[in-house]
């Protein structure tokens, strides 16, 4: 197999501009035809996705990839969206910019059936379950294993997380 010297380099200097929050880099990126949708060779997963994954809320990198097309319900091949994925690392940032782009809120993972307010509810991302209910997420629904958000929550010893979602109307 050979590699591609020069785009394992692009790959490279994207994944550290994303973790720099260089956005004219990523601009720069985006306006020289790199598809933000296309899977990056070293990780196998969208601009977006890593941006929306990476600790540090990237949410100035996440706007600059959704004004250049990222798909924010684009799934990887595991079946997971970056919303989700951003829900569960607490980028709450992040996750304001993907539900304003048209994120799914009540997205659901293939075989789990979590969403991201289950995620972010299991993790204690206060924010990120802000952010999610504000947008109108069912803060009842029920995962494979018929748990919700607030049973996530309270399994996870995340009290401040289940009290916001009870004032929010979430059952157990």
């Amino acid at each position: 197999m050979r590699i591609d010297i020069a785009e394992a380099m692009i790959c490279e200097m994207i994944l550290k501009s994303i973790e720099q929050d260089d956005v004219k880099a990523i601009e720069a990126v985006l306006s020289g035809g790199v598809d933000p949708n296309k899977p990056l060779p070293s990780t196998g997963f969208s601009m977006l996705y890593v941006a929306a994954t990476m600790p540090g809320d990237h949410a100035e990198v996440v706007q600059v990839l959704l004004n250049g097309g990222a798909r924010p319900n684009g799934l990887t091949h595991e079946g997971l969206s970056p919303l989700y994925v951003a829900a569960q690392q607490g980028n709450s940032k992040c996750v304001r910019a993907l539900i304003r782009a048209g994120a799914d809120v009540n997205f659901t993972t293939r075989g789990y059936q979590a969403t991201p307010l289950i995620n972010a509810s299991e993790e204690g991302m206060l924010g990120a379950v802000q952010a999610l209910v504000e947008a109108g997420a069912d803060v009842n629904r029920r995962n494979k294993l018929g748990t919700t958000a607030l049973g996530s929550a309270i399994k996870s010893g995340h009290l401040h997380v289940a009290n916001y979602l009870q004032s929010h109307g979430a059952i157990q």
